[in-house]
């Protein structure tokens, strides 16, 4: 018959390594839960200034094409003016050539 002290002894060291082995495991197990929501955070960030960016690209796009808007009514008015001015008679009746000369010098 075995001795009990040492089957109790040998019960305790497999008891101490399975003990030690569950602890290493949940040690990792938190390594990788740790990486994961690091990895997570930085997708979050990364979509957080994707979005930004989505919306300031958008605001600019809005405003550079109102600008443009401006500038091409400014240019229709100013070529107006020019057409009304090259095309409407001068002093005494005489008219304005495209040359800006007057006509009938």
């Amino acid at each position: 018959m075995p001795d009990p002290e040492l089957l109790f002894a040998e019960a305790v060291a497999r008891f101490s390594r399975a003990y030690e082995e569950q602890t290493q495991l949940q040690r990792l197990a938190l390594r990788l839960q740790t990486y994961a929501l690091t990895l997570l955070a930085l997708a979050l960030l990364m979509a957080g200034w994707l979005v930004w960016q989505h919306v300031v690209m958008t605001q600019e796009h809005q405003l550079l094409a109102e600008q443009m808007r401006a500038a091409t009514q400014a240019l229709t008015v100013q070529t107006e003016a020019l057409r009304q001015h090259v095309v409407r008679p001068g002093p005494k009746g005489q008219g304005v050539s495209s040359r800006g000369s007057t006509s009938g010098s």
